[in-house]
């Protein structure tokens, strides 16, 4: 037992108890005893890892877990951690429920390096989380704001400021815990929160969070195993447990009567299961006769017994511990104007006051939730009656430590709104830079609209409070709304704080015009005033506003300004991470020096002081240059990775464009399935539909692809979306309409409308070569070098390109040159020819994927020297894929096979007819081979598939003999002519595959695209798949010839695999609403295998769903009679259940399922 220490004086019933327990000869020691209440009940740290001394409730020092003296064990519930070990546990009671003994519990079983955060009974909003999470990490110096923060340089979110926080926690940490929250809205920014912690620590962390009520969006799945929910039914004390807290509070044995008696009576709940103990130990009396006037719950035990009883310097000392929530003792005497021994005295006669010291020895309080509602409304109602400015002291001590979320709380809980309003001017930005927009949002909603218009700060965070919450126009109103009003009254430097606000807003919107003028002036204004740092960021405006509106030769101008001011001292890192993406839109889009940019906005990311946002951009603008460069790989990783961190920090305006420039890597890439479900996201299903000028920059991207990949229509139709929406009148982009145009003048080139595809590149080289923009102009003349070519006039195509050499050589215009050659195989050559086939960047040339540099290397030989054209082909095939293009080109025409349905060989000779083969085996060997497709055939299985009973000498008499037959048929029966269809050397016989080309061939090929395209998604590359087998499969392969054991398998693996895919087309056909073509599909597939009861089946669901009653019928019975005329079976009982769903015609069945 410790030793006895000296009490202040106690006063009220409670407190003499005490004292006269303390001074009795009674085996109690009151001065342990209250040591053990606060404890074990109301969570009082010790020494050994308390809750630090700080500025708000109970910040901790990081990895401090509270220790206690006492606390009943959870047995249970720590079981059921350690069983189910999950990702997040969340604690939900109302106070005085022990939730956070329970959470210290559960950190001590982790065993490992703990994070303790107490939240100090905030209800943060999903959007604030992060900044209130954040404001408990940050050291009270650094969260000292300055008054009046400019809300200019708001962040768009919170998790960029929790992200800095946590670079600081230590990589050992395996559990954070979230300490007393009032409510929990969501459990989403919770997950979130845990993925950045795992991402940082790169180790599985758990978190903890207790709060006293959840939002209406928490919603815990039972079946989750990453979520535990620990309710206040499992918070509540057993009767076993009660009796065990009882016998340590009153040293004596409790009988099993009494202890149910006391859970019955406080419900379970620890705090007022303490106060009926603490009653029966000091009184003396009976756990019968205190339970005959026990309190219903521990407010109402303050309200009605305590605070009458306690002197006035103690009730306000605990009034005002409850509005601070935590802080150290000599904080608390001074904001009360009494000393630390009232200080001590409120805490012995209150335990809910808690004190607490850290490791150094420094006294603190906290204030207990339960005891805070109590005695912080007896405060302010005392400070209302006083006035309201009595709060002072304890307003400017929560603006010292800048825990604002607790400030505004007591503000609005004061009642005065000119408190409020001065409150929220001075610190509304601060707020805004915590990201703290759900406060923010709650602050303005309390004050009136007529105030509002009254104030410019408060039009300015009204404003951006609006483009946060997706209302661009609304808050641009506001914003010019605010500007108006500082120039009436005359105020400078807050007019061109407003007008960063409005530039801000306007380009979101891409209203560049009205923002010249005013810009311009402010810029100037910064200049001659030497503030660098507002001058740098204005001129990083006005150089992208110019240079959209094609005043490109401005924007340079304004681009050079940047440079002379952008290391002058004043700029701040901010301003430099701000103007960079603004910078190099002009220097690499526009200006087309995309190598250039890109090394400059590599410097840039590594840029401190950038918020989440400007990192963003960053990384996003990045990733679109690299994908300009070709440098795909990189590029994907950087747009995937800023499409994750934009929706973890709630900046999902920017996901449309990261997902343009992803879709536009895929594509280079070969994906055009992924790329095509991107697009359609980015575009169809945008975030933020109102972004329009990035919905047409999408589409630019888009038309480029389609048309690579032979969709002209669609392509044709983009472009022209695009061209319509950057040349409107009010807000008309003339550099991207531009852009557009090339892309329609392209479009229409591939579909064959000449003379106005030549009109608009015309028109846009003209606008482009006036402003020297260089990605404009190779685009445009990419379009005119074609027309050129197509026309016969190559060597203009090729002078035209040629003046573009250098600027290819850069590597700006990679992505866009391999994707006009996927659309124009003929400008391989043209720019091999210009260029020189070596000095093609690889980059380039790796995005010419063999499917189309077959088709763009055979465009390019007229136009290159053969040894150019093996270079080429060596460049873009490899060695040995360019030696099997180079055989192919050099043994001439094809011989065509069919085999389903027949056998028909066709030379360029003619037809092979029965009379040329004059042997079946000769014919059948030819076959054999052709199935094999190319693929080495040793002589001895030809041996086994056509004379299996001859020994080797005689075999091999009989092959040679078929050989030359087989050889003098293929030559129409010409003697001693060439065959370059087939060879036979060294023992091993092949088809020469570049010499023939065979429906099973295709079928093979259409049935492994259409797998790989359903695997991915792709439908419509399924479905044209699927019409590839449907076109080749024309009956069962080589069907005349039945006595040849080695085809029986081939050909019924090849009957089912139609099937299979007839079934699977009919499907997708199906949900796409297409049942009458799911239904041909399927009977195709019957007329080949009349066998299959699932192709009946679905033939059944598909004539059902289109209320083909009849047709219906006539299925199920030719089903029925082939299975029992041909197998001897009977349908199957789900063929059955269709027919029962037959004759009652009900409603339409599920798709079929997938098979």
């Amino acid at each position: 037992m410790p030793t006895r220490r000296a009490l202040p004086p106690a006063s009220g019933r409670w407190g003499r108890e005490l004292a006269l327990a303390a001074s009795d000869d009674n085996s109690l020691n009151c001065e342990y005893f209250l040591s053990e209440l606060q404890s074990i009940d109301y969570n009082h740290s010790t020494s050994g890892g308390s809750p630090g001394l700080g500025e708000d409730m109970g910040e901790t020092k990081p990895f401090g877990v509270p220790s206690y003296d006492f606390a009943i064990p959870r047995h249970r519930l720590i079981q059921v951690f350690n069983l189910t070990a999950p990702d997040v546990t969340v604690v939900v009671a109302p106070g005085g429920y022990g939730k956070t003994v329970l959470a210290a519990q559960l950190a001590q079983v982790v065993g490992a390096a703990c994070l303790w955060l107490s939240m100090g009974g905030c209800s943060p909003s999903h959007a604030d989380f992060p900044g209130a999470v954040a404001a408990k990490l940050r050291p009270r110096a650094a969260r000292h704001l300055e008054t009046g923060a400019r809300v200019s340089q708001a962040p768009g979110s919170g998790w960029d400021c929790l992200e800095a926080e946590l670079a600081g926690v230590s990589e050992l940490t395996s559990m954070v815990v979230l300490d007393g929250f009032d409510s929990v809205e969501s459990t989403e920014a919770i997950f979130v929160l845990l993925e950045m912690l795992r991402r940082l620590l790169g180790r599985r962390v758990r978190l903890v969070c207790t709060c006293r009520t959840v939002g209406r969006w928490f919603k815990a799945n039972t079946h989750d195993a990453s979520l535990w929910v620990v309710s206040r039914d499992e918070l509540q004390f057993t009767v076993g447990q009660t009796a065990e807290l009882a016998e340590h509070v009153t040293q004596r044995s409790i009988l099993i009567q009494e202890a149910s008696a006391l859970t019955l009576s406080s419900g379970g709940q620890a705090a007022l299961l303490v106060l009926l103990l603490r009653h029966v130990a000091c009184s003396g009396q009976t756990v019968e006769d205190i339970l005959r006037h026990a309190p219903r719950d521990v407010g109402d035990y303050l309200r009605t017994a305590l605070i009458s009883e306690l002197d006035e310097p103690l009730v306000r000392v605990l009034g005002a511990a409850a509005l601070l929530g935590a802080g150290s003792i000599e904080e608390l005497a001074r904001v009360t104007h009494t000393d630390v021994g009232t200080v001590l005295a409120a805490a012995v006669e209150v335990p809910l006051l808690r004190l607490t010291s850290d490791s150094l020895g420094a006294r603190g309080f906290e204030m207990h939730d339960l005891a805070g509602e109590v005695f912080g409304a007896v405060a302010l109602e005392a400070y209302r009656s006083a006035g309201s400015r009595a709060l002072d002291p304890i307003i400017r001590e929560l603006e010292g430590r800048a825990d604002y979320r607790r400030l505004f709380s007591v503000l609005s809980q004061a009642n005065d709104p000119d408190y409020l309003v001065e409150s929220v001017e001075r610190h509304g930005g601060a707020l805004l830079e915590d990201a703290n927009l759900g406060l923010l949002e709650s602050i303005l909603a309390k004050i009136p609209a007529s105030t509002q218009a009254g104030s410019v700060r408060l039009l300015l965070l009204g404003a951006m409070l609006l483009r946060c919450n997706g209302q661009v126009h609304e808050a641009l109103d506001r914003a010019a709304s605010a500007r108006r009003l500082a120039a009436t009254r005359g105020d400078s430097l807050l007019e061109r704080e407003c007008l960063m606000v409005e530039a801000r807003l306007r380009f979101d919107v891409c209203e560049f015009g009205v923002l010249i003028e005013p810009l311009e002036r402010a810029c100037d204004a910064a200049i001659r005033a030497n503030d660098h740092d507002t001058a740098a960021l204005l001129s990083a405006y006005l150089a992208t506003a110019h240079a959209q509106l094609g005043e490109v030769t401005t924007g340079r101008e304004f681009v050079e300004q940047y440079k002379r001011l952008y290391h002058l001292k004043g700029v701040s890192s901010g301003t430099r991470a701000k103007s960079v993406s603004m910078i190099l839109l002009v220097l690499g889009i526009i200006c087309g020096d995309v190598s250039s940019a890109a090394t400059v906005l590599k410097e840039a990311r590594s840029e401190p002081g950038q918020s989440i946002e400007s990192r963003l951009l960053c990384d996003g603008n990045l990733a679109a240059l690299l994908l300009e460069m070709g440098r795909l790989h990189a590029s994907l990783e950087l747009s995937d990775a800023a499409q994750i961190l934009a929706r973890d920090r709630g900046l999902t305006f920017l996901v449309d464009s990261f997902k343009g420039t992803e879709a536009a890597a895929r594509a280079g890439a070969g994906d055009t399935a992924g790329a095509g479900v991107l697009m359609a996201q980015a575009i169809d299903s945008a975030v933020c539909p109102e972004d329009t000028s990035n919905i047409a920059y999408n589409r630019v991207y888009r038309s480029t692809i389609s048309r690579a990949g032979g969709l002209l229509d669609e392509a044709l139709s983009d472009a022209e979306h695009a061209v319509a929406l950057f040349s409107q009148e009010e807000s008309g982009l003339p550099i991207m309409a531009c852009l557009a145009r090339c892309e329609v003048a392209a479009s229409m080139l591939a579909i064959g409308d000449v003379s106005p595809a030549r009109e608009l590149a015309l028109r846009s080289r003209s606008e482009a070569a006036s402003w020297t923009a260089a990605y404009h102009l190779l685009r445009a003349d990419m379009v005119l070098a074609e027309i050129e070519r197509q026309q016969g006039d190559a060597d203009a195509a090729v002078a035209r390109i040629a003046q573009h050499v250098d600027y290819v050589l850069t590597e700006s215009a990679n992505w866009q040159v391999a994707m006009y050659i996927r659309a124009f195989p003929g400008l391989l050559g043209v720019f091999a020819k210009a260029i020189g086939p070596d000095a093609l960047p690889s980059h380039l040339l790796r995005m010419v994927l063999p499917d189309f540099a077959r088709p763009a290397l055979e465009a390019s030989a007229m136009l290159l020297s053969a040894e150019s054209l093996e270079r080429l082909a060596v460049r873009l095939l490899g060695k040995r894929g360019a030696a099997i293009f180079l055989r192919e080109r050099a043994s001439g025409p094809k011989a065509h096979i069919r085999l389903f349905g027949g056998m028909e060989v066709v030379t360029p000779s003619g037809v092979v007819t029965d009379k040329h083969w004059r042997k079946r085996k000769a014919r059948l060997l030819f076959a054999l081979l052709v199935l094999r497709r190319g693929h080495d055939m040793p002589r001895e299985q030809v041996f086994e598939h056509f004379w299996p009973e001859m020994d080797e000498d005689r075999a091999k008499s009989n092959f040679y003999v078929t050989w030359s037959i087989m050889k003098r048929a293929l030559a129409l029966g010409v003697k001693d002519a060439p065959c370059p269809y087939v060879e036979h050397v060294g023992g091993v016989c092949r088809v020469v595959p570049a010499a023939v080309s065979s429906d099973y061939a295709e079928f093979e090929d259409a049935l492994v695209a259409m797998r790989k395209a359903d695997r991915a998604g792709d439908t419509v590359l399924a479905l044209a798949s699927a019409e590839r087998v449907f076109e080749q499969y024309r009956g069962e392969l080589l069907p005349g010839e039945i006595y040849d054991d080695w085809l029986g398998p081939m050909r019924d693996r090849c009957r089912h695999d139609y099937g299979d895919a007839m079934l699977r087309a009919a499907q997708i056909h199906h949900e796409a609403g297409d049942t009458e073509k799911a239904l041909h599909m399927v009977r195709a597939a019957l007329g080949q295998d009349p066998w299959r009861e699932d192709l009946y089946q679905g033939a059944l669901r598909y004539l059902i769903h289109s209320g083909q009653r009849s047709g219906a019928i006539e299925t199920y019975v030719a089903c029925k009679s082939k299975l029992a005329e041909d197998l001897g079976l009977d349908p199957s009982v789900e063929t059955r259940r269709l027919y029962d769903q037959i004759l009652a015609m009900e409603g339409p069945p599920a798709a079929p399922a997938q098979a």
